[in-house]
């Protein structure tokens, strides 16, 4: 079959699967999350377009990825509050999950890369926004989904993603109203040496000495050179 009739095929069956998609998310998704489910579908789709030409495994593999998507939504995301809207903590706690994405993956931080320099349990703030915070989590690289990557730093290039460390934070609620997980590149963080009033803190860490907070054993484990 030509390259160029493959190609039609998978479009037409991406416009065809817009309708029913569409549907599904704005019955079964908070309003709040639509745009974001939307987005990934699309990304999705669009880099599935360019590299598979092949209607019989396209469709095979778009079957798995719906019933993926569709049947394990985490249940944080159905439970949501619409009113909560589409911040940036919003979706790190719902993206937050087995793919490894918002430095939630289990693999084990050793060695630890030169190029981050935070570690587990110390207290930052952010140099745009003011809210302080303490890093619960760090990737080497960006670890989040394209397009939440793309609309919240539009100007880091796929290069620019792989070089900058980002790191979860748990943020101090004095700063902001709600117990909110963000996930910042490093260039956006500097030392702060205050405490931090977070309902989550025991979750993560044993007490605070000395401007920094003491690791559980099982976070100590998964970062054992911080």
């Amino acid at each position: 079959m030509p390259e160029f009739l493959r190609r039609d095929i998978v479009k037409l069956s991406l416009l065809l699967l817009c309708v029913p998609v569409q549907y599904f998310l704005s019955t079964q998704w908070e309003s709040g999350l639509q745009t974001t489910a939307t987005e990934w579908f699309v990304e999705t789709m669009a880099a599935l377009s360019n590299s598979c030409f092949s209607a019989e495994a396209w469709l095979e593999w778009i079957a798995q990825t719906l019933d993926e998507f569709f049947n394990e939504k985490p249940e944080n995301v159905r439970n949501l509050n619409a009113t909560i809207g589409e911040t940036l903590a919003v979706e790190v706690i719902t993206y937050r999950n087995d793919n490894g994405y918002f430095a939630s993956s289990k693999k084990v931080r050793s060695p630890k890369p030169k190029a981050v320099q935070f570690g587990i349990g110390q207290v930052v703030k952010h140099k745009n926004l003011g809210y302080r915070g303490v890093i619960i989590g760090w990737d080497s690289e960006t670890r989040a989904p394209v397009f939440w990557i793309r609309r919240n730093y539009p100007d880091m290039t796929p290069e620019k993603w792989r070089e900058t460390p980002f790191y979860a934070i748990l943020v101090d609620v004095r700063d902001r109203s709600d117990a909110q997980i963000t996930y910042v590149p490093q260039e956006k963080l500097k030392v702060e040496k205050n405490k931090v009033q977070h309902p989550r803190l025991g979750d993560y860490f044993v007490e605070y000495v000395e401007g920094e907070y003491i690791a559980q054993s099982w976070l100590q484990r998964q970062y054992p050179e911080d």
